[in-house]
């Protein structure tokens, strides 16, 4: 079958079954709302889930603690003010010490007291959770009442009313983690912005110069207008004949200038994140084979949205801590000067990005993403309030507020394109899930680039970011755009989805099997989905579901570093964890497309990282390199690759069982003999010996993963053994074709100098493509840095989960 454009030739389809069964067009399980909706409320019950909720739980009480200790001592500060006469007679005294609102002096300390013990809570048990542990009060979750206790005493006087709703709100949070049975524990969290001159000697030129821009667009708004509402105080003194009563005090134009300060980073923070705009960005070209995400860091986007958050806190609480100075010393004039609605608008503005900020660290986005991406939505309520609160916000907000808007209407707009879902199997724990455009201009797109894919049955609102894990070239020959999703706990969005086309593919009332390791889990299935055209004849994909909504809808692609890969000669690509998507997109491209075109890169060398106890949930990404590894050496024979392009694959297994033993491969006194002969024959039998490499067979995918599961050698070992002649002309035990499997984690510093040793000659750029975990990016980072030099240069494109 061909989509209705026509753009897919039925030649070109893969073989399919005509008619699957309990899939085609009307042959559709019913009533799919209540089968799941039942099987979500049996899983509330029964599951106890790992810990999700709880972090964010643990930063709104780290927030509390935060707030409690800061505007405790405020609450001192204003109450031995308040005690302070002034000359208003009785009646202006009076009217200060109701403004102020702080009648008890015992409110600060008890609220600061509050702050510091939240504080240790968190520190010592925040992110530690039992079976029968913190409770009381007829089963009523002891954290819950904790917190609830503790804001108590916040709300018996004015400046700690912010903190009493905060500690409302981190006990709402603990009761609710605990109504979904989370049970654990976690490492404790980093929560400081970490900044050294090691980071900051790794910042790009382009960096360096946005940061500098930034720092000084950012002193000059602060000084500026602090000094001009400084020369505004002084005048009001001296019409007031050296009067200070009447006028602010000297903590205000300091207020005024984080407030101006707070203006244009609120406004800008959204720049980085126009998704649509970054995208349209990175594909201009400044020179040949060179875009402009090459010259400015494009791909830290998030990095600096990151810094611009943290620019956003700072400021705040310079502009905070300066107004309830000010307003604590003299809070008529405070009040006659900036109003009473200023106040509150503050208020709440500050609450909304306290809500933002608590769910946006790393550890609540890992474990519960629509915590994050709901809280976010927030700024869509502190954006009015900011206007309220100091309308100058328009003067820097003119620009990017309308571009964020077009940006979110592109987005919103590419939403509705027609997407056909065509093909659905889940392998646990992963979903392979196949779709294609109505019309391929629709979704035109680059390896390593992400997409947002939401499903209308689950939620009419959420949109989860996936990276794409196939390549153009495959849409174009083979019709399809793969995605690999990770399904995550029973309750999750993602395993909703798995549910959503497990009933859709007849199998919805399977019962579970057990695994391997001697645990349950959701049974495997496959389907392929089929819709009639207007003529009734069965065609391939899907496009709405049962329930006359689509069954998907794709807001995307979006950029993202790796893409930039072509863009080199040599290529380093590293995936780890769930970041192998991308890692599959470009090994696809460059060995199934790309070189057969000529393009770049020449060199494709692929270094994997995975844990032993997950190699069988990326069984499909070994299927991938058995077929890559298959198709490189059959074109390499036809003459379609030519011997310039060189693919390397190394697999390094963490966390290998006892029971594997390794074996040490080299005796250093043979080798060193063998060597010496081997080194007198290279030239002449380099590229003969090759051939016979490149042309030898004998291995499939079993044999692949018997060897990742096995790995005998060390990753120690590594470049003794496969930079070596000895490893060249040797058959090595932890070698199939162009695959190499380690034990134990990469030894960086021998693999960056093993490639800059090994580089094709004029080759002064090698590009590092990274997509996993942040402890590798931080070591990538370290020694791109520590081996690039006048001779060669090491440039990572990274992207850290």
């Amino acid at each position: 079958g061909a989509s209705s454009s026509g753009w897919f030739q039925q030649n070109q389809t893969p073989e399919r079954p005509p008619k699957p069964e309990n899939i085609a067009a009307n042959n559709t399980p019913r009533d799919f709302q209540a089968q799941l909706k039942d099987e979500q409320r049996v899983t509330a019950k029964t599951t106890k889930n790992s810990l999700k909720f709880t972090f964010l739980a643990h930063t709104w009480g780290y927030a509390f603690a935060m707030y409690a200790i800061a505007l405790g001592g405020f609450a001192v500060f204003w109450f031995l003010e308040q005690d302070k006469e002034v000359k208003l007679g009785d009646a202006g005294n009076a009217d200060k010490i109701f403004k102020l609102g702080t009648k008890f002096f015992f409110t600060g300390p008890v609220v600061a007291g509050a702050g510091i013990l939240a504080f240790l809570f968190e520190y010592f048990f925040g992110l530690k959770r039992t079976d029968g542990q913190y409770k009381m009060f007829c089963g009523l979750p002891f954290r819950a009442i904790f917190y609830f206790l503790l804001s108590g005493p916040c709300f018996t006087s004015f400046p700690t009313i912010l903190a009493g709703v905060i500690g409302l709100i981190a006990s709402g949070v603990n009761f609710y983690s605990e109504r979904k049975k989370e049970r654990g524990t976690a490492p404790r969290q980093r929560f400081m912005f970490r900044c050294s001159w090691k980071i900051i000697r790794s910042w790009t030129f382009g960096q360096t110069m946005i940061i500098l821009v930034f720092l000084i667009i950012n002193a000059l708004l602060y000084t500026g207008r602090t000094l001009i509402v400084e020369a505004e105080r002084l005048q009001c003194i001296d019409d007031n004949g050296g009067d200070e009563l009447p006028c602010v005090t000297e903590f205000a134009p300091h207020a005024k200038g984080f407030g101006t300060s707070l203006d244009f980073t609120c406004a800008i923070i959204v720049l980085p994140v126009m998704r649509a705009m970054l995208k349209r960005i990175s594909t201009i070209e400044v020179s040949p084979n060179k875009t402009l995400a090459t010259v400015l860091p494009l791909k830290k986007n998030i990095q600096g949205h990151k810094m611009i958050a943290f620019s956003i806190f700072i400021g705040s609480v310079g502009h905070i801590v300066a107004h309830f100075i000010n307003f604590g010393i003299n809070p008529v004039s405070a009040i006659d000067g900036f109003g009473v609605p200023a106040l509150y608008s503050g208020g709440l503005v500050t609450l909304f990005m306290t809500i933002i900020f608590c769910a946006a660290h790393d550890s609540v986005r890992r474990a519960s993403f629509e915590a994050f991406w709901w809280s976010h939505h927030f700024f869509l309520l502190t954006f009015p309030f900011l206007l309220a609160h100091g309308p100058k916000v328009w003067y820097f907000a003119i620009v990017p507020i309308p571009l964020y808007a077009y940006d979110r209407l592109v987005r919103a707009r590419r939403g509705t394109n027609t997407m056909l879902v065509d093909y659905v199997r889940f392998s646990p724990p992963v979903l392979k899930l196949h779709f294609f455009p109505e019309r391929i201009e629709d979704f035109i797109f680059r390896e390593g680039q992400y997409l947002y894919i939401q499903c209308p049955y689950i939620n009419d609102y959420e949109w989860h970011p996936f990276t794409i894990s196939s390549s153009f070239g495959d849409l174009e020959k083979d019709g399809y755009v793969s995605l690999h999703i990770r399904v995550q706990a029973k309750g999750s969005w993602t395993w909703q989805l798995m549910e959503y086309f497990k009933l859709l593919s007849g199998k919805g009332g399977a019962k579970p099997v057990t695994s391997a390791d001697g645990k349950s889990q959701d049974p495997p299935y496959e389907s392929y989905l089929t819709h009639f055209d207007s003529s009734g004849i069965v065609q391939r994909g899907k496009h709405y579901g049962p329930d006359g909504k689509p069954l998907i809808r794709i807001d995307g692609p979006h950029a993202a570093p790796a893409q930039t890969y072509s863009v080199y000669r040599d290529v380093m690509l590293v995936g780890s964890g769930i970041g192998l998507t991308p890692s599959a997109a470009i090994l696809s491209a460059v060995t199934r497309h790309k070189w057969k075109k000529g393009f770049q890169p020449e060199t494709l060398r692929f270094f994997w990282v995975v844990r032993h106890s997950e190699i069988d949930s990326f069984e499909w990404f070994v299927e991938l390199l058995d077929d890559i590894t298959h198709k490189v050496v059959a074109d390499r024979k036809a003459g379609a690759i030519t011997p310039y392009h060189r693919l390397e694959i190394n697999i390094y297994v963490t966390s290998v069982p006892s029971t594997t033993q390794i074996v040490r491969q080299i005796d250093p006194a043979k080798a060193a003999a063998k060597n010496m002969v081997k080194e007198r024959r290279a030239n002449e039998n380099k590229l003969k010996d090759a051939g016979k490499l490149d042309t030898y067979l004998g291995f499939g995918m079993d044999d692949i993963k018997t060897l990742i599961k096995n790995p005998t050698v060390s990753s120690k070992e590594q470049a003794s053994l496969q930079y070596s002649q000895w490893g060249y002309y040797n058959r090595l035990p932890n070698r199939l074709g162009y695959i190499y499997a380690y034990n134990g984690r990469p030894q960086w510093d021998q693999i960056f100098n093993a490639v800059r040793e090994n580089r094709h000659q004029g080759v002064q750029e090698v590009g590092v493509c990274y997509c996993g975990a942040p402890r590798i990016g931080e070591d990538l980072k370290e020694n791109c840095r520590k081996f690039s030099g006048s001779d060669a240069t090491f440039t990572l494109n990274k992207e850290v989960f």
